[in-house]
This record gives structure tokens, sequence and C-alpha cells, in this order.
């Protein structure tokens, strides 16, 4: 992960581990790797690699979900969190050219669902007393090419929704099915 200093980086990573952690002990998430995500559709649960997507940033990066999984939060509705955790990876060098570029910056807040039956959108929740819900924006041009950024955002989607289009900002939708724990 590279943020503007290291720092903030380590804060963000234990920031994603502790968010994981409390979501295991509250039972929402396993304690599977996360290039896992098991499909609520499918009867035996299986682990699903979901694609790679190319950016439309400057910066020649892709993003690929790592996990999508609804979430029962306190505080956030019952069951209308989904939490997406997801990796941006430098793919290349820069373009030619000194930054600033004009798209370098990755908002996690940007990040949006659709319900492709209804066509409803679903933004990422407003974060409250204690409760980060999407992580910290990432600059993409200070990545070396092979270096990974992961984030994550909390999802407002009702319990209805088992699948979204996911719209990262600069990407084409990516159709998800959202995991729902035991």
């Amino acid at each position: 992960m590279q943020l503007c200093d290291r720092k903030e980086g380590e804060a963000m990573k234990v920031k994603v581990v502790a968010l994981m952690a409390m979501l295991a002990i509250s039972g929402a998430v396993s304690a599977a790797t996360p290039g896992e995500c098991k499909s609520a559709a499918k009867a035996p649960a299986k682990a699903t690699q979901f694609p790679k997507v190319l950016t439309g940033l400057d910066t020649n990066v892709s993003i690929q979900v790592l996990k999508c999984v609804r979430a029962h939060v306190p505080g956030f509705g019952t069951n209308q969190v989904v939490v997406v955790q997801y990796r941006l990876r430098k793919e290349g060098g820069n373009p030619s050219g000194d930054p600033p570029y004009d798209k370098d910056k990755f908002y996690p807040r940007e990040i949006k669902a659709r319900d492709p039956a209804l066509g409803q959108k679903f933004l990422v929740w407003e974060p409250t007393s204690g409760n980060e819900t999407y992580s910290a924006n990432q600059w993409t041009s200070e990545f070396k090419p092979g270096q990974n950024g992961d984030g994550y955002v909390w999802l407002n989607i009702p319990d209805r929704v088992k699948t979204i289009d996911l719209i990262f900002p600069y990407t084409v939708p990516q159709r998800i099915d959202i995991e729902v724990p035991k």
C-alpha cells in the first residue's frame, strides 16, 4: 500500500485488519483469504476469482474486487451494509510526462453500486463516530510498477438486493454477487 507517507499507509493497514477482525468476530465474514468471495447464488460455496479491470486513471492502474460481503453492523440498518474490499495494482510505469496527472488519485468514496434489475443506485455510507466506512484516498502516481494498494468501502444496499453492478471511478461496471454469511 502506498499513500503520501508510510505512517498513513501503516495506519490504513491497521484499520482494514481491525475492520475485518471485527466482522469476522461478529460472523459477518469468514476468515477466508482476501482473494476469495463465495457467491450467495451457488449451492456449494466455491471461491470466485474476480476479474482484474484496467481503470481509466492516467497511471496504468488496474482494480480487482477481493471480497463483497453483506454485514450486520449495529446502527446501520438491518443487513444494509455491504463491505467491498478491492486491490489497486500498478500495471506499468507512468506515462510520459511529469505529475501531476489529471486523474492519478483514487477516491474510494466515489465507488457506487447499482441494482441491475431496477437500476437503483447505492452509495457509500457516510462515516459516523467510531466507524470508518471507506479507506483513505490513494495517489496512484506514487505506486511503483507491480505495487498494490488495498482499500474498502461500506455500501448502503438493501437486504433484498443479491447482485450488484459495482461501479469504480473510471471503469465500466462489474456484476458481482453479494456474499451472505451463514
